[in-house]
């Protein structure tokens, strides 16, 4: 294995011309927006977009950097763990795929803001140390009522929990504070839908929510491994 595999430069990235053409990637995209307010939540909550598929080009230029000799062993191996449930896709497509979730996540949570350049860069180091790197950065969220923290929660939760709060209406969203808060809170509305008898959310105006994060060893029961951390985290509200 080479030793490239076991190194990252200065600025904490592993595969650097995928670095450079995921940046250039994003800077494509985000110069494509033409709204005439990116600080909406009309805009911000306009996503997810289809970025890669359909576009031959941007998928070549991804996946050449991504699959380059000497870091392709360990893509193909994020791969088969983090999409061991899907069919029909091979490693191209599925590493496509996950550029194009990157981009969903951190263009609204970046675009137009004067340290938008900072937050990409945090996110994206720990992007490609999931790809890359031995371990993966996996996040679980669990929706709770009746329950607020206002001290951080470091005294009483568990190494890697805390309480977090999501809201629209939390001020001017060219404020980082207010994006942080308001992006999560459109993403949860989008993706997150009662089963049976479950909560519905479509008249909420916030969450509270208890967020477990860990690193996992990167390997094809990779995904069995988060399902039980979702597991402990639901526990843990029960409880």
């Amino acid at each position: 294995m080479s030793d490239i595999l076991q190194t990252r430069n200065m600025d904490g990235i592993y595969n650097q011309k995928l670095h450079e053409a995921v940046k250039s990637l994003y800077d494509e995209i985000i110069s494509g927006f033409v709204y005439t307010d990116l600080h909406s939540e009309e805009f911000l909550s306009s996503f997810p977009y289809a970025f890669m598929h359909e576009d031959t080009e941007r998928s070549t230029r991804i996946t050449d950097a991504a699959l380059l000799p000497d870091f392709r062993q360990e893509a193909e191996k994020c791969i088969e763990g983090c999409y061991a449930n899907c069919s029909g896709g091979d490693v191209p497509f599925y590493l496509c795929d996950a550029v194009e979730d990157f981009l969903n996540y951190i263009i609204p949570r970046t675009i137009a803001l004067p340290n938008g350049g900072e937050i990409f860069d945090r996110y994206y180091r720990q992007f490609d140390s999931s790809i890359y790197g031995k371990s993966c950065l996996v996040t679980v969220l669990a929706l709770v009522r009746d329950a607020w923290d206002h001290h951080g929660g470091s005294a009483v939760l568990p190494v890697g929990m805390r309480f977090a709060w999501f809201a629209r209406g939390h001020g001017p969203l060219n404020i980082p504070y207010a994006r942080e808060r308001t992006v999560p809170f459109f993403e949860i509305m989008k993706s997150a839908h009662p089963i049976g008898r479950g909560r519905d959310l479509s008249g909420e105006y916030a969450f509270q929510v208890l967020q477990y994060s860990t690193l996992l060893p990167k390997d094809r029961d990779i995904l069995k491994a988060a399902y039980e951390a979702r597991e402990r985290i639901i526990w843990q509200v029960e409880v």
